[in-house]
């Protein structure tokens, strides 16, 4: 029984507790919520002041009501960097002192990143309740739109970013030195942004023009406009607008500018040539020890499918086939009416071993496994691309087995477009994701991507002995390009094949025209292992300019035959203005279309 009364005093007890607990939170939620009520801004006065030069000097005044809640002080950021088309605009702001409405220094806190400019007021120890003011000086530049009938500030004066409501929100205008306020083209808008409702012009004498809008609620603001005469304020030069675009697309320019730097230093130390070479006087053969495609790949550094060909060319010179053009009949590339004719031949005498890239380019041609010792590009299209990777592969390793490059270029090549496309990728989603403040710095970033990405042509790098062959290269290119006739007759009366066996490193070489035209009435009939009289019965007189010409039309029909690749089971078949002076973004005006919550200037605040 007592164990009963016990438990029942002690739910009751309970219950007591609970409903005092109950009462208790309501009364906390009440007065909280009073106390959020309480906290406003009893007033907002903006003091704007143009001078002759163009900038624009503020005073805001706030009036803060905290009620009974305790707060450090308060907060107020104003934006600086105002969406321009796909990129920015940035005011230059500069907060010079914030007191209370006694004129006495109040500790503040200025942070100037990102698109506002934050201005933290208080001190982090001390705590104030009621109705503090606040009085912040701050300084503008490039506030100003600039119109063909003259200068006008069109400014938000509060911002629609305050949580709380405004009693009265007042900006006061004095314009320029010896303008007066008649000559004032005034504009005023409060509400919502968007909002075209007029504001109240109280008064516009000697001192100003002043501009009322009362009981705003949050996210409210006041925006007012001032066109002034032309003349009345100084427009900037043209070459005021470069740097202050430089300013604003600083990003666009910085980037680029470190990464080429970055890069140039990188190829002085890893990409330029070890002990260059100058290729002075001529060379009447190139490296013996080289093959026309790995002169080609040595001397720009790349490993192009018209080097790899040249070996084509070179075999054939050197008696191991011959390339007969004949009438298509073979259903080839739909649209040829030739076909090229491969066969395999014995060279002369005891020849040197063929270099592995070579014996892998004839095995392509003729896989030794069929024992064929004719073919066809047309029987070829779609195979011979699956032997290139190797082929290509062996080339390289040739080069570098000779230390003729410190590193594989492929790898240079590889590496900085990979880095390149990340970079590029990289500025895109800052591009899409920050917002048009970080549009300069992204558009930069993707710029660096794309010199990124192409530097890796720059940066292989030439040993000494490549130093040194690259020099006989060109030494050799100058010889093509400027021999006398006289020496190559003497050259061919000593070699008669040496038209056709330095004629593939002329290719390479770019210098295949000059070494055809060097010749002239000095063959009477085309190299043996080349044979095109199917499509050339009429010409009866050799030419070796049109010889070079058709084998060079012949070796861009057999290098799309060579790299076709096969097809896959699945183939069915073969801101505001242009330029600053015109506003950017909500700082254009021109009385064309404003709006409250346009301009510059605005942001908001709160209480900390």
């Amino acid at each position: 029984m007592k164990f009963l009364v016990s438990a029942a005093f002690a739910s009751q007890n309970l219950s007591r507790r609970s409903i005092s607990a109950a009462w208790a939170a309501c009364a906390i939620i009440v007065l909280a919520g009073n106390a959020a009520r309480a906290e406003h801004i009893k007033s907002f006065t903006a003091d704007l002041t143009v001078n002759q030069e163009g900038n624009l000097k503020v005073k805001e005044d706030i009036v803060m009501d905290f009620g009974q809640t305790p707060r450090h002080g308060l907060r107020r950021f104003i934006p600086v960097t105002y969406n321009r088309g796909a990129g920015t605009y940035t005011l230059k702001l500069d907060v010079g002192s914030v007191n209370d409405a006694s004129g006495h220094p109040l500790q503040y806190q200025v942070d100037n990143t990102g698109p506002d400019v934050s201005v933290r007021i208080g001190d982090p120890y001390k705590v104030v309740t009621g109705v503090p003011s606040y009085s912040i000086d701050y300084d503008v530049r490039k506030a100003l739109n600039f119109f063909s009938n003259g200068p006008e500030l069109y400014w938000n004066v509060n911002g629609t970013r305050w949580p709380y409501a405004i009693d009265k929100c007042v900006a006061k205008f004095h314009p320029p030195f010896g303008v007066s306020p008649k000559q004032i083209h005034v504009g005023s808008y409060q509400g919502l942004a968007g909002s075209t409702t007029s504001a109240r012009v109280i008064s516009a004498d000697a001192k100003g023009i002043v501009i009322e809008a009362d009981h705003l609620q949050a996210g409210e603001n006041l925006t007012v406009v001032f066109g002034m005469p032309e003349g009345s304020v100084k427009k900037p030069t043209f070459l005021d607008e470069i740097f202050l675009f430089v300013g604003d697309w600083l990003g666009l320019f910085l980037w680029p500018v470190l990464t080429s730097i970055g890069l140039y230093l990188f190829w002085s130390f890893y990409g330029r040539d070890e002990k260059r070479v100058a290729s002075i006087g001529v060379e009447w053969t190139p490296p013996p020890d080289l093959t026309p495609a790995e002169v080609g790949t040595l001397v720009d550094e790349s490993l192009d499918t018209p080097d790899v060909l040249s070996t084509l060319v070179d075999l054939a010179s050197r008696g191991y086939l011959k390339i007969k053009v004949i009438p298509f009949d073979r259903g080839f590339f739909n649209l040829s009416q030739k076909d090229y004719q491969f066969d395999k031949t014995q060279p002369p005498g005891t020849p040197p071993p063929l270099k592995l890239h070579e014996s892998l380019f004839l095995d392509a041609i003729f896989p030794p496994v069929s024992g064929t010792t004719t073919n066809y590009l047309s029987s070829l299209k779609g195979k011979f691309a699956q032997d290139l990777p190797y082929i290509r592969s062996e080339i390289w390793n040739s080069l570098m087995a000779k230390h003729l490059f410190t590193r594989n270029p492929e790898n240079d090549v590889t590496i900085f477009g990979s880095l390149g496309a990340a970079a590029i990728i990289l500025g895109i989603i800052v591009l899409l994701a920050m917002g048009a403040v970080m549009h300069a710095t992204a558009f930069g970033i993707i710029i660096s991507g794309a010199i990124i990405a192409v530097s890796g042509r720059a940066m292989p790098q030439r040993t000494a002995a490549g130093s040194i062959a690259y020099a006989r290269c060109k030494a050799f290119q100058r010889f093509v390009q400027t021999a006398e006739k006289q020496r190559i007759a003497l050259l061919a009366k000593d070699d008669p094949t040496i038209f056709g066996r330095l004629l593939p490193y002329a290719m390479v070489l770019g210098a295949a025209d000059k070494w055809a035209d060097a010749f002239k009435d000095l063959m009477v009939r085309p190299p043996d292992w080349y044979d095109n009289s199917a499509f050339n019965n009429n010409n009866t007189v050799f030419s070796p300019d049109l010889f070079v010409y058709e084998l060079g039309d012949s070796m861009h029909s057999i290098s799309s035959g060579f790299t076709t690749v096969a097809p896959s089971s699945g183939d069915g078949g073969g801101f505001g203005g242009g330029s600053w002076t015109s506003g950017g973004g909500s700082g254009f005006s021109g009385f064309s279309g404003g709006s409250s919550g346009g301009g510059f200037g605005g942001g908001g605040g709160g209480s900390w």
